[in-house]
């Protein structure tokens, strides 16, 4: 996806559409900030069409008690901010210097596909019966 200028969320594609890698839906787990560190993760919502939610976290007005509940447990001040927004920044920052600098030898495509590519067998949603 990188020609398109695109930031993917990869839970929401194919396996063979996702390098170079950045998954979401990882659920946020102190080991996940051990083994990659604060600076690699991020905190987002996705509350369209999904079943049941967590109790006191029914909509995106609640993250202030989540983060609250975070300060109680320790987390400081940078990397709550990290963790709300100050990473994703970096990375929309950093992807546009990509995209400039790719500009300058990789024109962007914009070839349409044909009907015959645009099937089932070759989606980049993710096939939830891979898993």
């Amino acid at each position: 996806m990188n020609p398109l200028e695109m930031l993917i969320d990869l839970a929401h594609v194919a396996n063979s559409t996702m390098h170079p890698l950045g998954y979401g839906y990882t659920g946020l787990r102190q080991l996940h900030i051990n083994i990659i560190g604060i600076d690699h993760v991020a905190i987002g919502a996705d509350y369209d069409g999904i079943p049941t939610l967590p109790v006191g976290l029914e909509d995106v007005s609640t993250y202030s008690a989540l983060f609250a509940e975070l300060g109680r447990r320790g987390w400081k001040e940078l990397d709550l901010q990290k963790l709300a927004a100050r990473n994703l920044i970096r990375v929309f920052r950093q992807t546009e210097k990509l995209q400039t600098e790719w500009m300058s030898y990789l024109p962007p495509f914009e070839d349409m596909l044909p009907e015959s590519e645009n099937s089932a067998e070759k989606s980049c949603r993710t096939d939830m019966n891979e898993w």
